[in-house]
């Protein structure tokens, strides 16, 4: 008979972060929106990250670990998750996984494991599990009202995970939350040089009209690509194209769905055989 394994209530300096995503309502404009919330928490030190995003893309998942590695200044040797899709293609036997492309090249990129919690056992990272409520309940009640999403995380989130390290302590002892960082800061796996590349990359062909597709959207490229096979890249805030390992268009994502994005001036070789291509319309 096996024995149950339990995860440990105290953890060394650098040892282990914990991640999970939770959801909570801002107004935007003064429209209600759903926005989602990266949560990490350092298992020793208690240090939080917390960043909002408007979905759980993959893109997401990954810009939240760029940008929550780099505000702690270095990596963990673990990190602790649940089994969400934007890591784990499958549950395997124990605690074993059949882990997304994506997320192995991101622990690799930045030198850290990852370890699974059990299906339906979120007590077992139950800090981050914890910190979810505690930012709802402090940093985002009552509902704020902002004018962008960057408005949420740079003047709300990020300066309530500095003041709350300096006033919550860390459990069982007398010192607080930056105290006891301070410390684990120092001995935390140094970043690269580069930052991980945090897009979902997927192949497309470009139409006729010389677009490509992605997330139901259409951008445009230079038309002598009509027919290529090419690169996506979706970014949390770009749509980069790339064929031959050079970047051909760059786009700002848009936000709707089955919408065309183009530059004219991708077209000029066109128009200038096809005048009539574009017409005036009063």
């Amino acid at each position: 008979m096996k024995k149950e394994v339990f995860i440990p209530l105290s953890f060394a300096l650098g040892q282990q972060f914990q991640f999970d995503w939770g959801e909570a309502d801002v107004r935007i404009n003064g429209q209600v929106t759903r926005i989602y919330l990266f949560c990490m928490e350092l298992s020793a030190s208690r240090k939080k990250f917390v960043w909002a995003y408007r979905n759980e893309q993959q893109e997401s998942f990954l810009d939240g670990f760029v940008r929550g590695f780099d505000y702690f200044g270095g990596v963990h040797a673990i990190g602790l998750f649940d089994n969400l899709k934007s890591a784990v293609k499958k549950i395997l036997t124990g605690r074993t996984r059949e882990e997304q492309e994506s997320f192995i090249a991101l622990q690799a990129h930045y030198v850290f494991e990852a370890e699974f919690s059990n299906p339906n056992r979120g007590n077992e990272k139950g800090i981050v599990e914890g910190l979810v409520s505690y930012v709802r309940r402090n940093a985002l009640a009552p509902v704020p009202e902002v004018v962008s999403l960057e408005e949420v995380d740079t003047q709300i989130l990020i300066p309530w995970c500095e003041q709350s390290a300096t006033i919550d302590r860390v459990p069982q002892t007398t010192e607080t939350v930056a105290q006891v960082y301070e410390r684990e800061r120092a001995i935390l796996h140094p970043l690269p040089p580069q930052p991980f590349e945090a897009c979902r990359l997927q192949p497309g062909k470009v139409s006729k009209i010389s677009t490509v597709t992605f997330d139901t959207n259409q951008y445009s490229v230079p038309s002598q690509y009509a027919g290529q096979i090419v690169w996506v890249k979706g970014f949390v805030d770009q749509v980069i194209i790339v064929a031959q390992n050079e970047v051909i268009a760059a786009h700002q994502r848009s936000r709707n769905r089955q919408h065309m994005i183009l530059e004219l001036d991708r077209y000029l070789d066109v128009l200038l055989k096809k005048p009539r291509a574009v017409g005036m319309h009063g």
